[in-house]
């Protein structure tokens, strides 16, 4: 599969409050910050490449409520542990951990809103394996 971005990048109110719950949420999707500066913070999943980053308001980078950022999960348990650790870490629930039917048979997702309001989703698109039958 070919993606069509490089990256995504938006601004945040608070930089400091917002690495601690990026670093939360992302981290079960095995997502880690890899480099940061006093008024941003670069994530990603190798040391290479950064996909996804936080820049202090300010200058052009103003948060957004009606930004939504979906990050693939590995399993759904990643999920559930995305939704738990982010409300853990200053975000709001919305949407817990389920099938989302209307969008697929196998779309389990869950949904937060991180300290600025801005949506963000991890999903999860692995059928779950089927109990035997007797």
């Amino acid at each position: 599969m070919t993606l069509i971005l490089d990256h995504i990048s938006f601004g945040v109110r608070d930089i400091e409050a917002a690495k601690l719950f990026y670093d939360a949420v992302l981290e079960p999707l095995g997502i880690a910050r890899l480099y940061e500066g006093l008024d941003f913070a670069a994530y990603g999943m190798t040391d290479e490449e950064d996909d996804f980053s936080i820049h202090q308001g300010g200058d052009g980078w103003c948060p957004d409520p009606k930004v939504h950022i979906a990050f693939k999960a590995s399993s759904r348990s990643a999920v559930e542990t995305f939704h738990r650790l982010g409300i853990a870490a200053g975000g709001a629930d919305d949407g817990a951990p389920a099938i989302r039917e209307e969008y697929a048979d196998d779309y389990f997702a869950a949904y937060l809103k991180d300290p600025d309001g801005q949506r963000i989703e991890a999903v999860c698109r692995l059928k779950q394996a089927s109990a035997p039958q007797d």
